[in-house]
């Protein structure tokens, strides 16, 4: 495919050199563009090369055994106007032939074969507002600085689930996507802000001539290096928002649908759903760049391809505020439910697995609306871009304290292997000094055998069994009259009907449920 650039390089070079053909048949006549015999000069009594339109330039008629000499075309791409092109009036009177052609001398005119065509930047609308350049060290410094901090933990919560075997269920394996999404987020995108220069390309893709940077743009390769940096950095941000929707949606399944288990076979659905679906994204965007809009590094956008990317993500985010609603509603009835030893629990749920739809759901939506009116005044621009890049650079940190730092299931976990670290330090030759009370670290701690709890209504049974103090239905969801079967429909989903999931470790003594709602 042809860059935009170049199709535009090439149209104006079209344009020019079909004005010089016109003005040379105007001062020879139409004869000017085919090969016609020698003319006879009877003032001087020689003969002549006729005029002759070469495709490029204009040549006058010029005497017999002299080579006729003039300025290479300055619009024609990769010329240098200075150097001369030369062409060769033979004796008899006819041009010099090269294959049976009429043949111009260009090779001054040029020094390379390859044409590489330069934009000045400083032409374009590419450039910051100069409000803009005043808060872009601050921008890019909130910005880096949240994806590094993001990247740390969200690496140290990944690895805490990925080697501490007791911890992988269905909800953390789940989880553990999330985090991955997050982590290549933030990697791309602190790649992309290091590498990319004017948030452009690549430096090799700039040239600087006469204190201006120019973007070259190469035939040949047609820049994809940076192309390519470019789609993975869109694909992995898309696939970061669509794994927030899938822990949306897996919420939403385990609150509202009775049959729904917590099970690895459940989720594998959701992985495929998770990453395929920004690939379909992807898929479609990079053929309408290269069919649209194939400009620099795909960083730009003047002909709005990057709605198939932003609209789907816009869906996304509105599902997500969408669940977020309909749980929230269903959490709140039940935090004022009379029997406390209920409110406690899904008190406990609501803070444990509630927090992520609300934390990136809510304020998505609401940036995407300032995203659309941010170019009535700076101010709102002004808002939107830190606000946008404040939360989206922290918010993987975010996602792995509440996630893995502050859950009780990996505190639980990780307490036993923390301490027999101090225990080892306590008592090495040289570190153990730094442990005056290193007494207390005698004792040994032995972690569960599983930490994993079901998370979905069933959790509230125990082993198959309900627990004698659980309540699993949602009482202030009105029930719907359906042709006689609302009754049984609503013992189905809400709790009259025993789903456990007795058969994982975790569930199997009375205090499971517990456990599953006091991960915080």
């Amino acid at each position: 495919m042809t860059n935009i650039f170049v199709k535009q390089v090439i149209n104006e070079q079209e344009t020019a050199r079909a004005l010089a053909k016109e003005k040379c048949i105007e001062l020879h006549g139409e004869e000017v563009v085919n090969v016609i015999p020698p003319l006879y000069n009877k003032t001087v009594k020689s003969y002549m090369c006729p005029p002759f339109w070469d495709e490029i330039l204009c040549w006058n008629a010029t005497p017999a055994g002299t080579l006729a000499v003039q300025n290479c075309p300055s619009y024609f791409t990769g010329f240098i106007p200075t150097n001369n092109a030369t062409r060769q009036c033979m004796e008899n009177g006819n041009w010099y032939f090269h294959d049976n052609m009429p043949w111009t001398n260009y090779t001054g005119c040029y020094k390379d074969k390859i044409t590489t065509i330069y934009i000045d930047l400083n032409k374009t609308d590419l450039l910051y507002t100069r409000f803009m350049e005043q808060y872009a060290p601050a921008v890019h410094v909130i910005s880096q600085t949240g994806y590094i901090i993001s990247l740390a933990s969200l690496i140290i919560a990944f690895a805490i689930m990925l080697f501490i075997k007791k911890l992988h269920c269905a909800r953390n394996i789940l989880h553990m996507h999330l985090f991955a999404s997050f982590i290549l987020r933030a990697l791309t995108s602190i790649v992309f802000k290091v590498i990319f220069l004017e948030g452009l390309g690549l430096p090799s893709d700039f040239n600087k001539q006469n204190g201006s940077m120019y973007f070259a743009v190469n035939s040949e390769t047609n820049n994809w290096t940076c192309k390519f940096i470019t789609s993975f950095w869109h694909y992995f941000v898309t696939a970061n928002y669509s794994w927030i929707l899938m822990e949306g949606l897996y919420l939403h399944n385990l609150i509202f649908r009775a049959l729904f288990t917590d099970s690895s076979n459940s989720i594998k659905w959701y992985v495929v759903m998770g990453w395929g679906f920004p690939l379909i994204v992807i898929g479609f965007w990079i053929p309408a760049r290269l069919l649209v809009e194939d400009s620099f590094c795909w960083t730009t956008d003047e002909s709005h391809v990057i709605l198939i990317i932003r609209i789907p993500t816009i869906i996304s985010n509105l599902l997500n505020l969408c669940l977020f609603t309909r749980i929230s509603v269903v959490l709140y009835s039940k935090l004022r439910s009379p029997i406390n030893e209920d409110a406690q629990r899904y008190q406990k749920w609501f803070k444990s697995t509630l927090v992520l739809v609300p934390l990136f759901g809510v304020h998505y939506a609401l940036f995407s609306i300032l995203f659309h009116v941010k170019g009535t005044h700076w101010i709102v621009e002004v808002v939107w871009l830190f606000c946008d890049l404040l939360f989206g650079s922290f918010q993987g940190f975010f996602v792995a304290i509440l996630y893995c730092f502050l859950n009780g299931e990996v505190r639980s976990e990780i307490q036993p292997h923390f301490y027999y670290l101090l225990t080892y330090l306590a008592n090495r030759k040289y570190s153990k000094y730094f442990f005056p009370c290193r007494n207390r670290f005698s004792r040994s701690v032995v972690g569960r055998s599983s930490v994993c709890t079901t998370m979905s209504c069933s959790s509230l049974y125990t082993n198959g069994v309900l627990h004698r103090n659980s309540k699993c239905r949602l009482d202030s969801i009105p029930k719907l009259k359906q042709d006689g079967r609302d009754d049984a429909l609503y013992r189905t989903y809400f709790g009259e009907k025993t789903v456990g999931n007795g058969d994982q470790r975790g569930d199997t003594q009375d205090g499971g449920a517990e456990r599953l709602l006091s991960p915080i």
